[in-house]
């Protein structure tokens, strides 16, 4: 038998301790779904950002840092590795609330730029981040912490 916990818990491990964005928060992502691979099933959310902004979803499979306050780029640390992919085919609006939700992400057709879409099998690991505008920030944009999910 396999348990599969679903509803609103955060399956994804934090890292990448992150700058804040206009608002004086940092912006996290959450990762809800199963972690059982076969059960195909993931949502991503991030909060704590500015109103009326928009953004995306982002992964890879693996960490990494990459400094972009220091190049100017952005006010916040993309903190993927290789294997990066985009989720939404259009942007997502952070609304009145300042958050953005993507629900219904199908494990088995994951986003890379290089390979099209790759399957999660078990014993992978995704690692996720939001990227959003952020118009009153030094670099215009911002990022979440990014949070890592180890599917069994």
């Amino acid at each position: 038998y396999d348990l599969v916990v679903t509803g609103s818990c955060n399956i994804g491990t934090q890292y990448c301790v992150q700058n804040a964005n206009s608002t004086g928060n940092v912006a996290q992502i959450q990762v809800g779904g199963s972690i059982m691979a076969a059960a195909g099933q993931l949502s991503l959310s991030a909060i704590n950002m500015p109103a009326g902004e928009t953004g995306y979803f982002v992964w890879s499979t693996a960490s990494g840092l990459i400094d972009l306050p220091a190049a100017g780029i952005s006010d916040g640390f993309l903190c993927l590795g290789s294997g990066k992919g985009r989720f939404n085919a259009s942007a997502l609006s952070t609304g009145a609330g300042g958050s953005f939700t993507l629900d219904g992400i199908d494990t088995s057709m994951m986003p890379q730029s290089t390979l099209g879409s790759i399957s999660i099998m078990s014993g992978d690991s995704g690692y996720f981040q939001g990227w959003f505008r952020d118009a009153a920030g030094a670099n215009g944009n911002n990022f979440t912490d990014a949070a890592v999910v180890t599917w069994q």
